[in-house]
């Protein structure tokens, strides 16, 4: 037997589409993170006289990615109206080892 579709189900049902839009957008989200920092650590190191992460010492390179980050934060706060902590996040998950990224993406998305 068919159980009819009462208004609050029919709301939880747009909730639960409306949430998985929003994680899969915010799954892009990441990546295209990861660009910004990909596109502003390169323009750190020219700033800087440099081609490649492999010209710099073990402390410059700590330096380089403290300040790649940094400015990735500012350009994403900037461009997307967000928040330090925010941006501070969406930065980090962008930044953060492959397994540790696609865990969280996996989970948001519901591909595992």
């Amino acid at each position: 037997m068919e159980q009819r579709a009462t208004p609050e189900s029919a709301a939880l049902d747009a909730l639960g589409t409306i949430a998985a839009a929003r994680a899969g957008l915010d799954a892009r989200l990441v990546e295209a993170a990861r660009l910004v920092v990909a596109v502003t650590g390169a323009a750190v190191l020219a700033q800087k006289g440099f081609t490649s992460v492999e010209e710099l010492t073990q402390g410059q390179r700590a330096k380089w990615r403290t300040e790649t980050k940094r400015a990735a934060c500012a350009e994403v706060e900037l461009k997307l109206g967000m928040g330090v902590t925010e941006a501070r996040h969406l930065v980090a998950l962008a930044c953060a080892p492959a397994g540790v990224r696609s865990a969280v993406l996996g989970a948001w998305t519901g591909e595992r």
